[in-house]
Parts: structure tokens; C-alpha cells; sequence
């Protein structure tokens, strides 16, 4: 579904000051300022984390959750992936879509309020904002359930299907870490070319991501006269068990695979 066709356009309006009159902020310089953008519609709040999380919930007792990861690609849209539910209502647990939006700048003003599913104790500003929905949909095709048992599925991990031309040729999931193998091979002792700057997310039922263990490194593994290169993400072992998709950034590429349940 292609939102611009629609015209759908959520506008926020909280803050009393008219944006002609106050000072304008991008979210992005919000975002790393703050460490945190919220905005509210006056029926539901949005939060955007300059770790990459996000978190959308109604203010009352029900409406739609969207919890997740957001990034922005390279014409400075919000590209956000996550778990959609309802609160207090039934929801599919492979309901993960892809929604990219764009950002119109942010009136300076901005109250202070709590937000619930922040922090109930401490208040946080709450900004009059308007963004577009440029695009909606389906974040990836749900493969075929894994009936076999937890331990069973602990074993032999799933087999992954992410790619991106000229950049990763594939990804896989060995000994607890996610390794992305990069395009192109170099021979010993010649210096290494730029690689792509990548990100990887392994995302929980209820939109959480899985701690890694490390920080991602690159390594060189030799075959045939030639090093190939991968970079590698170290995450528990049971870790893609109880995740639902994982989420891969590769520069400004970002890729969804729903993972087995």
C-alpha cells in the first residue's frame, strides 16, 4: 500500500505556539541533540531513539502498537521496521511491516509531559511535529512455521536469504553470530577496500531488539589464493529462537527477513 497515493498525512498538534511565530528544528537535530524525538497526535504517541529504537502506543487503553527499529536512508526518510499489534485487542504475531516516512520540521516549542511506556516518573518534551506516510507495507514474506521443538530449532539455526547486489552476497547465522559476506575478494597481503558500514537487529515478539554479545568486527577468512571478507555480529546462541525477523543495514540498504516460528 502506497500511502503518497492516498494523500495520508499525520499531522501533530499539541503545543498552543503558531510554527510561523517559533523557531523550526529538524527532527534529525532533535534526535542527536536530545537523544530522543516524541510527538503526539493527542491519541497516540511516537518515539524515535537515537539508538535506532522506536515506539508508537495509544494514550488511552487501546489502539495500535508499532514497537521496532528505525534508520534513515539516503534521502533523509525515516525507514522504520517493527511489530504491529493492538493494545488490548488480538494481533498476529508475524505482523512485521516496513514504513517509511518523511519528516517536516519541527515546531520548537513543546510541553512537558509524562508519556506512559517511557518513563512514568519523569516527564519528557512532547513536540508539535507533521510527518508523511510515504509508504506502507509488508516488511517480508513469513516463510513456513518450525514445529519442531525449541531444543531441536536450538541446533541447526535457519538457512537466511538476504542479499545486496554488489555490496553482500549472502548472510549467514554461524556459531552465534550473524556474518554478512562481502562482494569481491582480495589477495593476500593487498590492503583491504572500504566496506560497507552495516547494522544487524534481531527483533522479539514484542519489538525489543537482542542484546549482542560484542561489537561487530570484520574478518578475513583465505580459500583459493584470495581472502574473502565478512563482517560479523555476535549475538547469543538461542538468540534467533526467540526472534521473529532479523533486520539488516547495509549503508543506506535495509532488508527484513521474517524468521521461522
Amino acid at each position: 500500500m502506497n500511502a503518497r497515493a492516498l494523500g495520508l498525512t499525520c499531522v501533530v498538534l499539541l503545543a498552543t505556539a503558531s510554527p510561523a511565530a517559533s523557531q523550526q528544528r529538524s527532527a534529525r537535530e532533535i534526535i542527536d541533540a536530545d537523544s530522543i524525538l516524541v510527538f503526539t497526535d493527542g491519541s497516540s504517541f511516537h518515539v524515535f531513539e537515537r539508538d535506532g529504537t522506536f515506539r508508537s502506543a495509544p494514550l488511552g487503553l487501546s489502539g495500535r502498537v508499532i514497537a521496532g527499529k528505525w534508520t534513515e536512508d539516503s534521502l533523509g526518510r525515516f525507514v522504520i521496521v517493527g511489530r504491529w499489534t493492538w493494545q488490548n485487542g488480538l494481533s498476529r504475531i508475524d505482523d512485521v511491516r516496513r514504513m517509511t516516512v518523511i519528516a517536516n520540521p519541527v515546531d520548537a516549542t513543546a510541553d512537558t509531559l509524562r508519556i506512559p511506556g517511557i518513563d512514568p516518573w519523569s516527564a519528557v518534551k512532547v513536540y508539535r511535529a507533521s510527518f508523511t506516510i510515504e509508504e506502507l507495507q509488508p516488511a517480508c514474506s513469513q516463510p513456513p512455521g518450525d514445529s519442531r521443538p525449541r531444543a531441536s530449532r536450538l541446533q541447526q539455526p535457519p538457512q537466511l536469504h538476504a542479499t545486496v547486489p554488489g555490496k553482500v552476497t549472502r548472510v549467514s547465522w554461524t556459531d552465534a553470530t550473524i556474518q554478512l559476506h562481502f562482494a569481491g575478494s582480495v589477495r593476500p597481503g593487498e590492503p583491504q577496500p572500504l566496506w560497507p558500514r552495516t547494522r544487524t537487529w534481531l527483533l522479539r515478539e514484542d519489538g525489543s531488539a537482542v542484546t549482542p554479545t560484542r561489537e561487530p568486527y570484520v574478518v578475513g577468512v583465505g580459500s583459493g589464493g584470495f581472502v574473502d571478507y565478512r563482517a560479523v555480529h555476535s549475538y547469543p546462541d538461542s538468540a534467533w529462537v526467540d526472534a521473529i525477523a532479523l533486520i539488516v543495514l547495509v549503508d543506506d540498504v535495509l532488508i527484513t527477513e521474517c524468521l521461522p516460528r
